[in-house]
C-alpha cells in the first residue's frame, strides 16, 4: 500500500495542533476569595469539628498529614493543615501540592 505525500501532510498538519491546542494554562480559573462560615451560611462551631477530628487522627498516628477545604459559593470558608508532609516532620502546609488518584479500587 502506498501512502501519498497528501495523507502525511494532512496528518503533520492536524498533529501540530493537536499538541499545541493543549497548552493551555492549568491556572486559567481564579483563585477562590476567603469569607467567614457565617457569611456563607455555615456554622463556625460545626466547622470546629474538623479540627477536633483531623487533630485526633494525626495524634494518635492514624494518618500523617492532610489539608481539609471548605468552600461554599466560590468563597472558602475553612482551610487548614494538619500533621507532617513528610517521614522527617515537615509541617504539612495549606498549600502543598498532592497527587491524587483513584482510590475506589
Amino acid at each position: 500500500m502506498k501512502i501519498s505525500p497528501y495523507l502525511i501532510l494532512c496528518v503533520l498538519y492536524v498533529n501540530t495542533f493537536a499538541v499545541f491546542g493543549q497548552t493551555q494554562s492549568i491556572n486559567s480559573s481564579p483563585p477562590l476569595a476567603e469569607a467567614t462560615p457565617e457569611s456563607a451560611g455555615m456554622s463556625s462551631e460545626r466547622l470546629a469539628r474538623i479540627d477536633a477530628m483531623a487533630g485526633k487522627l494525626v495524634d494518635e498516628g492514624n494518618l500523617p498529614g492532610m489539608v481539609a477545604l471548605v468552600a461554599r459559593d466560590g468563597k472558602i470558608v475553612y482551610l487548614k493543615s494538619f500533621g507532617a508532609a513528610n517521614a522527617e516532620g515537615e509541617p504539612l502546609r495549606t498549600d502543598h501540592i498532592f497527587r491524587i488518584a483513584s482510590q475506589t479500587k
